[in-house]
């Protein structure tokens, strides 16, 4: 009898992962590791625990609310353990670009997670920001693990009710005392807001010895007299202490384009008659240096704080602004303070001015208490450009 030997051959796939970027767990990447095309192998994915070494940011090509969504290129596996959604492939078609999303009571503790409501419209909702490491290209291409020292926050969708209007309890006027967004446990907690602010950004320092960076806390109480549509979803990046995008210590908020806008926090349409400014608020906006600019100009295209509207400008020391003010140190090129303008800025316009202090901080400050004619406050948007030297 003749026997016949047949021979398996068993082949071990292993993808070594994707080559480390400027930082790993923030770019997008392309990688000439990444293994080579295998309509088998991929096909049996989904029975194996494929691991990618230092997940990178995909782009599915989703959109919501304007906005691209951001995920991160994992093995299918990996993404169901961790409840995410996967929208499309990456890596070569060998990892799920995977949509990481926190709902009420959860953690966040992985990059580009998305802080949603989930349909969640009454109540309250706690999130729990922790720290993580993630990976970062140093000297010679060598990837380490380092911590992250910030937590940008990027409000996608915001939408809550307005402040209290002091309809009925007139020394609550423009505080979110109806719904409210508030961030404790943090040197960056500023106050609670409210209202409409998609396209807002704040930071939020990270301290290594802490076991929690953040508790974001969002209350709906459901007593309020107009529609709402109560939503939110705000993407979260983690910034590690090497990275050049890290805000300076104390800035809520930071801007580094050579010029733009900055809105104050629930900026309404000039045609709405609301008071949208939100009272008891305090926190620093910076602005980052850049090459041949020793300055920056300011002015503004809509400023409403403490004044009537259509008021006069009213700039100067602390005492001509008492209860809502924008204020920054102004000086020329030699350093020497300003004649023409004071540090404190408020009223129903904005007097322009140009400072050359480095670095450039506006500090914001609301009161808790609007009465006629502050009743109208809406806030500001600050148009910014860099001067030069």
């Amino acid at each position: 009898m003749r026997i016949v030997f047949v021979t398996v051959v068993v082949v071990v796939v292993v993808v070594c992962g994707v080559a480390a970027g400027d930082v790993d767990d923030n770019d997008v990447h392309s990688s000439a590791r990444e293994p080579r095309t295998g309509g088998i192998i991929k096909s049996m994915l989904p029975y194996f625990n494929l691991k990618i070494k230092n997940p990178f940011e995909c782009r599915p090509g989703t959109r919501i609310n304007g906005y691209p969504v951001l995920g991160t290129c994992m093995s299918q596996y990996d993404c169901t353990a961790l409840r995410g959604r996967i929208d499309g492939t990456c890596a070569s078609g060998y990892g799920s670009c995977c949509i990481l999303e926190a709902g009420c009571g959860d953690t966040v503790e992985r990059n580009r997670t998305y802080i949603i409501n989930n349909g969640t419209t009454s109540g309250t909702c706690t999130y729990t920001i922790a720290p993580m490491k993630i990976d970062y290209k140093v000297k010679n291409s060598v990837s380490e693990a380092v911590g992250a020292c910030q937590v940008r926050l990027d409000f996608e969708t915001f939408s809550l009710s307005q402040p209290d209007q002091g309809t009925t309890t007139p020394n609550n006027a423009s505080v979110c005392n109806i719904d409210s967004f508030e961030v404790t446990g943090n040197t960056n907690a500023f106050g609670k807001i409210c209202g409409e602010n998609q396209g807002q950004h704040i930071y939020l320092p990270i301290d290594s010895k802490a076991g929690t960076v953040a508790t974001i806390t969002v209350v709906m109480s459901g007593a309020t007299t107009t529609a709402v549509n109560r939503s939110w979803r705000i993407r979260t990046t983690y910034i590690p202490c090497l990275s050049n995008m890290t805000a300076p210590p104390g800035c809520l908020q930071y801007f580094t384009d050579a010029s733009g806008t900055v809105n104050s926090f629930n900026l309404l349409p000039a045609s709405s008659t609301t008071l949208s400014q939100i009272g008891n608020l305090k926190y620093s906006i910076c602005f980052n240096n850049q090459p041949n600019s020793c300055g920056m100009s300011f002015s503004s295209t809509r400023f409403l704080l403490t004044g009537a509207p259509n008021g006069a400008a009213t700039t100067g020391p602390a005492s001509s602004c008492a209860e809502d003010y924008i204020a920054t140190t102004v000086v020329d090129r030699t350093g020497v303070a300003s004649t023409t303008s004071g540090s404190f800025f408020c009223g129903g316009a904005l007097t322009p001015f140009t400072t050359y202090a480095q670095p450039t901080v506006i500090f914001v400050r609301t009161d808790g208490q609007e009465t006629s004619p502050t009743d109208k406050n809406y806030g500001f948007a600050l148009s910014y450009s860099r001067a030069g030297c």
